[in-house]
């Protein structure tokens, strides 16, 4: 392998006010441009959510999605404007992270990928008000023991399910919040060691068959996008592998399925990719990489401020 690049977008939890600052303001004019496309279609000022918005209004998926969507394709200027990718890429996303990964690979266009986005964090947002749920990330535990646990309560009668296949060390579950801790007691009793399991800080219970009512509602406004064949190779949370047809039902579905990273990892891994470059906040994803693929045989990065792009000299085509 080598010199084979993927580029991977991360999904909600990764926020944090200023996210992007230090890319847009050494590209401002790029930036914006995607400041100016988000705060036209989202009806508020996009520029002042990003960086002046705070911690707390970042953490409402209303606003959060949004956020996280544009600093992902302001970081994607950096990496894009640096050259290393002029030797073809391909592109992946972690839930959220999908839409900016479909606009990296021209399935969507910039202001496609903003109505997709509000429309989605709005719907959702209001299933999680109508519906309450909760999530919680298990780590230490394997994916068949989280499986079997999540099993055994729903068909007691509790609803719980994999949400989340982040690594081999780490899944999150979703659902109810009795048969969450249900599930939590259950896997507690297996004498796992070094068993953690941290509740997430969300108000649904995202990827799962609660948000049933929130995917049918969506499909109909995703309905009204437009969808290219990618340019560039893209990789799904859904199938693992490469897909060439997106669509309102695919995009719809993703929301009340599993996001199955592992093994999506391990085809990109497969398909010889060499050197993975997370594109956005945070280094989450650069995280579940190392941690699930042979780190001997590639290079993880991430580009999410200036000190960053010294890095992506050295990856150049």
């Amino acid at each position: 392998m080598k010199n084979k690049k993927i580029l991977l977008f991360p999904g909600q939890g990764s926020q944090y006010g200023g996210m992007s600052k230090e890319i847009a303001e050494k590209f401002p004019k790029k930036a914006a441009e995607i400041h100016e496309c988000g705060s036209d279609i989202l009806g508020y000022d996009l520029k002042e959510l990003l960086y002046n918005g705070g911690d707390e209004k970042l953490s409402d998926t209303l606003y959060a999605q949004p956020a996280i969507f544009a600093a992902s394709l302001i970081s994607l200027i950096a990496v894009q404007e640096s050259g290393a990718l002029k030797g073809g890429f391909a592109a992946a996303g972690h839930s959220l992270g999908e839409y900016a990964a479909l606009v990296a690979c021209g399935v969507m266009t910039t202001e496609a990928g903003f109505k997709a986005i509000k429309a989605r964090a709005e719907i959702m947002s209001r299933a999680g008000q109508v519906n309450p749920g909760s999530m919680a990330a298990v780590i230490g535990a394997s994916y068949d023991d989280v499986c079997k646990a999540c099993e055994q309560v729903t068909s007691v009668g509790g609803y719980v399910t994999l949400a989340n296949y982040n690594s081999p060390q780490q899944c999150v579950i979703s659902g109810e919040k009795h048969a969450l801790a249900q599930a939590e007691e259950l896997l507690k009793t297996l004498g796992i060691k070094r068993l953690k399991i941290v509740p997430l800080k969300v108000s649904a219970a995202f990827h799962s068959k609660m948000m049933k009512t929130a995917a049918e509602e969506f499909a109909q406004a995703a309905k009204k996008l437009t969808y290219s064949q990618p340019e560039q190779p893209f990789y799904s949370n859904l199938t693992a592998g490469k897909i060439t047809e997106i669509s309102a039902e695919y995009l719809s579905t993703h929301i009340i399925s599993p996001v199955m990273f592992v093994p999506q990892l391990q085809k990109i891994h497969s398909d010889k990719f060499d050197i993975y470059i997370e594109v956005g906040p945070g280094k989450v994803l650069s995280g579940l990489v190392s941690k699930t693929l042979p780190c001997e045989e590639i290079r993880v990065l991430n580009v999410e401020n200036e000190s960053n792009l010294a890095d992506l000299a050295e990856v150049k085509a």
